[in-house]
């Protein structure tokens, strides 16, 4: 097999499947986004289908926190019974229509539990506390709660309403509902500050504090049901608050009746909780993990049985709705299982593909390959069959040119016609010796067989033998021979190949610079080392394009039986392919006019330098 031929299969092979397998990498890589998108959608569903369940328990308690104080009497005594009945109810307060605290206040005999609560509380009661609404980008210092009742009603518009920004509620929970815009959280310093958090105090304080004593206008507040069916709820007369203290987020509910005093409760926190928990699955028998974490990240309850390594991140994460905003869901999970199951499927379709289209392209190069080997088979078959009959013809056609000959040398020359009858065949036996020297020579060309024997000859004195033989054949169609015969150094050449290659040139003057009608053959040296020899003719000349295609074995400039011309096309490739031999060259010379042919040999000494 030759190089070119294995490295046409080979590319036949390889682009194909270079091709099929940066297509493959490249829609595998779309897939797995698409399936890391799918995974992502489907674990954040998770987490909403928990979040919903945690806000309906909410709602149930807000709703069974409504019935209890639409029943209870505004009395001391019947408030702290109410307390002691609930477990959720840590503490109860009471306000009258001019925002006044009525229970418990200083001025009364409180227990232990509500001083407590007053310390609490008190930056609320104070109207310190700084008020975050989440979905505005401001905070606000004020009262949570309506304003007297000299005041507009509830159902008018209440002004100052603050929210937090909306890309901070945005950035980790893209999904905002109304209910995240619809409580108020209040959120006083902790009992510890870091330098850190004390700025930060003291740049929100600067935006609008009251005095001690006093309630600070009317803000707007809806419940949780109220938030699910509008876009923009009208104002409720109750609603959630949410502040931080010591241990982290506390709630108070409250509600407004209708002549203006407010009612309300502390829930307490480990209680909610344990509540919360207690609705929440235990199960392990989830693949990953979620948890609960409140404001500060700490773990509040977590199911499933995946134990995630150290540092690892959520794979998703999910915020409450108000009041617990501040709390959050994290699933964790095996990073790469699902999509090490999809890639490992992925790659096995697309491994089988590729092995599948390489099996045909593989077998596709086979035959291409058997079909090139039988081609070359019979193409060699049919070179050795030529050759053989070349042999076969060339002994008996020897004879009958030198038979020729020697009968036209004793013909009388009186008998003219006797004399051209042998001319004809003294001339087409000359042609028949030369084309069977040319299939020979190319055959052995082919199997790597010619050998050449060069020697020191005189190429003038051979090339006046060769004109000779050329002569009557090329004066009979009325051609004019030049000679031009000046070469003063002899050349280290095989005196059969040259004769062969300056033969093949003045057959092409006879076969197509017969309108012609002149040849000239020239002979000199170019330098101390080189001898060309030129053969011009008069004729159409070669076209541009042509110049280098002439050398190809078998190409003609015209197939057409009515130009009059007959060959193999193989004269000239053998002529350059024993000037190459015998370190010389044979190109076309550009000329306006016909066409010179140009030989260059080498002299002796340039030969035996260059073979030493």
């Amino acid at each position: 097999m030759s190089k070119k031929l294995f490295i046409c299969l080979l590319l036949i092979v390889l682009l194909p499947l270079s091709v099929l397998g940066w297509l493959g990498h490249k829609l595998s890589v779309q897939d797995r986004t698409q399936v890391q998108m799918n995974i992502q959608r489907i674990l954040q569903g998770r987490l909403e289908d928990t979040r919903s369940q945690l806000h309906s328990i909410l709602q149930k308690l807000e709703k069974q926190l409504l019935r209890d104080l639409r029943q209870q009497t505004f009395t001391v005594d019947a408030l702290r019974q109410y307390t002691q009945q609930q477990p959720m109810v840590r503490q109860t307060f009471w306000l009258d229509a001019n925002n006044t605290l009525l229970f418990p206040r200083k001025t009364q005999a409180l227990n232990a539990q509500e001083r407590a609560f007053l310390e609490r509380t008190r930056r609320i009661w104070s109207g310190q506390v700084i008020l975050i609404e989440r979905g505005n980008d401001q905070s606000e210092v004020g009262s949570p709660f309506p304003t007297p009742r000299s005041a507009p009603s509830i159902q008018t518009k209440r002004n100052n309403q603050q929210r937090l920004p909306k890309q901070r509620a945005q950035k980790r929970f893209p999904s905002t509902r109304p209910s995240q815009r619809a409580y108020r959280s209040y959120q006083p310093p902790p009992l510890q500050q870091s330098s850190r958090q004390a700025r930060q105090q003291r740049r929100l304080g600067r935006k609008r504090t009251l005095s001690s004593g006093k309630i600070a206008q009317m803000l707007r507040g809806w419940s949780l049901s109220s938030m699910r069916t509008a876009q923009n709820p009208p104002p409720a007369s109750h609603a959630w608050l949410a502040w931080y203290w010591a241990e982290g987020l506390h709630l108070l509910f409250w509600r407004q009746t209708r002549n203006g005093q407010i009612v309300g409760v502390e829930i307490d926190r480990i209680i909610l909780m344990a509540h919360l928990i207690q609705e929440l699955p235990t199960t392990t028998h989830l693949k990953g993990r979620i948890k609960l974490r409140d404001e500060r990240g700490e773990i509040i309850h977590q199911w499933g049985g995946y134990d995630e390594p150290k540092g690892q991140k959520a794979l998703a994460s999910l915020r409450l709705q108000a009041p617990l905003y501040s709390w959050s869901l994290a699933y964790y999970g095996p990073e790469n299982d699902n999509l090490a199951a999809f890639e490992g499927q992925l790659y096995l379709n697309l491994g089988l593909m590729i092995g599948f289209v390489a099996l045909g392209l593989l077998a596709l190069a086979f035959y291409l390959y058997w079909e090139y080997s039988r081609d070359m088979r019979e193409a060699s078959q049919k070179v050795t069959f030529v050759t053989q009959v070349s042999h076969e013809l060339k002994t008996p056609l020897t004879n009958i040119r030198l038979y020729a000959e020697l009968l036209e040398n004793r013909i009388d020359e009186e008998d003219p016609k006797a004399h051209r009858y042998t001319h004809v065949i003294v001339t087409e036996s000359q042609r028949l010796s030369r084309l069977i020297t040319n299939i020979l020579t190319f055959s052995k060309r082919q199997k790597e067989s010619l050998s050449l024997h060069p020697r020191a000859l005189d190429i003038d004195e051979l090339i006046e033998r060769i004109l000779e033989q050329f002569a009557p054949t090329l004066t009979s169609k009325g051609f004019t021979i030049e000679r031009q015969l000046s070469s003063a150094q002899h050349v280290y050449a095989d005196p059969d190949a040259i004769e062969q290659i300056i033969g093949n040139l003045l057959s092409n003057v006879e076969k197509y610079a017969a309108s012609g009608q002149w040849v000239k053959v020239m002979s000199g040296t170019i330098d101390d080392h080189t001898v060309y020899v030129d053969v011009s003719d008069k004729g159409p000349g070669i076209p541009t394009g042509h110049k280098h295609k002439i050398f190809q074995p078998f190409f003609r400039g015209s197939d057409r039986l009515s130009d009059g011309v007959t060959g193999t096309g193989i004269g000239l490739s053998i002529a350059r392919e024993l000037a190459q031999m015998q370190q010389g060259t044979l190109h076309v010379l550009d000329r306006t006019k016909g066409t010179t042919f140009r030989l260059t040999l080498p002299t002796p000494q340039r030969a035996k330098g260059s073979d030493t």
